[in-house]
């Protein structure tokens, strides 16, 4: 925790964000009321809330699933899996080494090839990008992770057997390439262009909105 507050108290606001805030802070100046960020998020960008949710299905469920779930089925569900808890937790060390060493190969794939809504932050305009990040991350975490190890269990009670989990799984990424799939690119996308902040008192204009269409057409 004491490495991530340095490394956030070191890094300067980008330009895209001290932009914006200066912008901000001349409507203000001008009399422009501008309504709280959460609101605006809900208001104007329910399907790039609806799209983060989906976009992290798979990630929440398969976390929960391969961190409790499977530790639990495999030390403890004698007579056929009855492992080591030390052989299984390294299994799943192993496996989030993995993960932390292809993070920036996949990231520079995306950078060429293109990411579709990968990287949430390009949902959402500069000043309800916090906003809109935190909720649609927050919502798929309580929808999809949290429930995750309770319908695990009533899934492998109710039928007796893993493979009803792994369609369980299988679902939830389901989900997620259907949610990134139907999304326009973001990988061109200006993150400058912010059509949260209206350009006349009360009432936002289109050219505001971002260069590329929001939805997939």
């Amino acid at each position: 925790m004491g490495i991530g507050l340095y490394i956030r108290l070191s890094v300067e606001e980008s330009p895209v964000f001290l932009a914006a805030q200066a912008k901000a802070q001349q409507l203000a100046a001008s009399g422009v009321k501008e309504s709280l960020p959460i609101i605006e998020v809900f208001r104007r960008s329910p399907r790039e809330v609806l799209t983060a949710m989906g976009a992290r299905f798979a990630e929440n469920i398969s976390y929960y699933i391969f961190t409790i779930v499977v530790v639990t089925y495999l030390t403890r569900n004698p007579p056929d899996h009855e492992l080591p808890s030390s052989f299984v937790l390294n299994a799943v060390l192993i496996g989030a080494g993995v993960h932390l060493a292809t993070i920036p190969m996949w990231g520079a794939l995306s950078d060429r090839l293109g990411r579709k809504p990968a990287f949430l932050s390009e949902l959402f305009g500069t000043r309800v990008r916090y906003s809109g990040v935190s909720v649609g991350y927050r919502l798929a975490s309580i929808v999809a992770g949290a429930l995750a190890p309770i319908i695990a269990v009533a899934l492998y009670t109710g039928f007796g057997s893993g493979y009803a989990v792994s369609v369980y799984v299988a679902a939830s990424a389901l989900i997620s390439i259907l949610a990134v799939a139907t999304y326009s690119e973001t990988r061109h996308r200006d993150l400058a262009a912010d059509h949260a902040i209206p350009t006349r008192p009360g009432r936002g204009s289109g050219k505001d909105r971002d260069d590329e269409p929001a939805h997939a057409g």
